[in-house]
């Protein structure tokens, strides 16, 4: 993704923030999983990877969404997956609901259902494949994320 990109990006998620959208982005240093520190703003994390020329996953995870609790409870909770994770960035928009902002959201980052991961390249690239569209074992989460460079 282009620095043009990621501002974009960025504006449209602080104006689906400001206006109450009901999108919102996790608060920095909370996580449901222990170990892995989620990136609060969305703009900054991916400035801060490509600043550190750092690969960055994207949870977009919800409440009401049960592959994201497994995903939290399983997977992101596996001491193997929070060191891998060190390497990345890891940040999480939280979906309070399904409204017009969160289509948006969805279809901006090709997204159809939940739980849904984002790999973003060490160059800023948002990459089709691999993805996460599903609960994933730690062992098949570990794989996906070995192959982000």
């Amino acid at each position: 993704m282009g620095i043009v990109q990621n501002v974009l990006v960025s504006f449209f998620l602080g104006m689906m923030i400001a206006a109450g959208s009901g999108v919102a982005v996790a608060h920095e240093g909370t996580s449901p999983a222990p170990g892995i520190v989620w990136h609060a703003g969305l703009d900054e994390a991916l400035a801060e990877a490509q600043q550190q020329k750092r690969p960055a996953f994207i949870d977009f995870s919800s409440s009401w969404c049960s592959g994201c609790k497994d995903l939290d409870e399983k997977t992101f909770t596996d001491p193997r997956v929070i060191t891998a994770a060190g390497r990345f960035v890891p940040i999480r928009i939280l979906i309070p609901h399904m409204d017009d902002a969160t289509r948006q959201l969805m279809r901006r980052y090709s997204i159809e259902a939940f739980p849904a991961v984002v790999f973003v390249s060490s160059a800023g690239k948002v990459l089709a494949e691999p993805r996460v569209t599903d609960f994933l074992p730690a062992d098949k989460f570990l794989a996906m994320l070995k192959q982000v460079k």
